[in-house]
């Protein structure tokens, strides 16, 4: 699913649910697949028209050092609860949805 599209799916899902709720999306390399910059994460987001939840610029690995994550599957995905416990994560390009469920069941829905 293109990046962008998850705004769609972010509002859907706070519609459906009632929970507030945010996408973080980070970037671990910029177009040259060098570490990216927080600029590269700005024209990332212009690019893809995301305007509702951050685009971080991981150019260390940080996401890779906290989480489950191991940065060589793309996309990967975290679901975080209000209290920062890592509900699940998986990759690729519908995990998303998996991760949405796992939120609903973790707040009782």
């Amino acid at each position: 699913m293109e990046a962008g599209r998850l705004q769609e799916e972010q509002q859907k899902f706070q519609a459906e649910t009632g929970l507030p709720f945010t996408f973080v999306f980070a970037l671990y390399e910029n177009g040259s697949h060098q570490p990216p910059t927080p600029l590269d994460a700005q024209i990332y987001a212009q690019q893809v028209g995301i305007t509702q939840f951050p685009v971080l610029a991981d150019a260390f690995g940080a996401f890779a050092g906290a989480t489950p994550m191991t940065q060589q599957t793309h996309p990967e995905v975290c679901a975080v609860g209000p209290d920062m416990r890592i509900i699940s994560c998986g990759s690729g390009h519908t995990s998303f949805q998996a991760r949405l469920n796992d939120i609903k069941a973790y707040a009782g829905l």
